[in-house]
């Protein structure tokens, strides 16, 4: 029983120490967002065959899009090329995203707050601009004391509502 409680404590302590000297850093360079449209969308609303008003929210119907691009290849501090391995580009691209966390929280917010209002017996055409907001900078991973530097971006997608118009609904 003594080997057993030595065991597991020992495990414990060996699991903690790894844990607590893991040196490994991981730092997002921030950047600005280069703003362009990058589309733009037609959506066709339908009230027919009620009389009473019909709203919703814009995110019923289209969703703020991001994703993370990490370039493959790194420099190290010694000048040498590295590719990513698999579960660290996963740990890179959360920290990416992390950073940018607020800025997609209020995009969304935003897109659920816009409310779209389609009046009884009517169809409502909504023009739909597509925003992109492209930050483009560097993520740096330290390890043991050797860091390494790969460039990234961060794109989001926000739609944006653009014109309206109302028609009467043909059977």
């Amino acid at each position: 029983m003594k080997n057993i409680y030595f065991l597991v404590l020992s495990s414990a302590l060996l699991l903690f120490f790894l844990v607590g000297c893991n040196t490994n850093q991981i730092m997002v360079d921030s950047a600005e967002p280069v703003v362009s449209h990058i589309r733009s969308q037609v959506l066709d609303l339908r009230n027919c065959g009620s009389r009473t008003e019909l709203r919703k929210s814009l995110a019923t119907e289209i969703q703020v899009a991001h994703h993370v691009a990490i370039n493959n290849e790194t420099t190290s501090t010694d000048n040498v090329k590295n590719s990513i391995p698999v579960n660290l580009r996963n740990q890179l691209e959360k920290q990416i995203k992390a950073t940018y966390k607020n800025i997609y929280e209020e995009a969304v917010k935003t897109l659920d707050g816009t409310i779209l209002t389609i009046p009884g017996n009517e169809v409502r055409t909504y023009n739909i601009n597509w925003e992109e907001k492209a930050f483009n900078s560097t993520i740096h991973f330290t390890s043991n004391e050797e860091t390494y530097t790969w460039t990234y971006s961060y794109h989001l997608e926000i739609p944006k509502l653009g014109e309206i118009w109302q028609s009467g609904c043909t059977a």
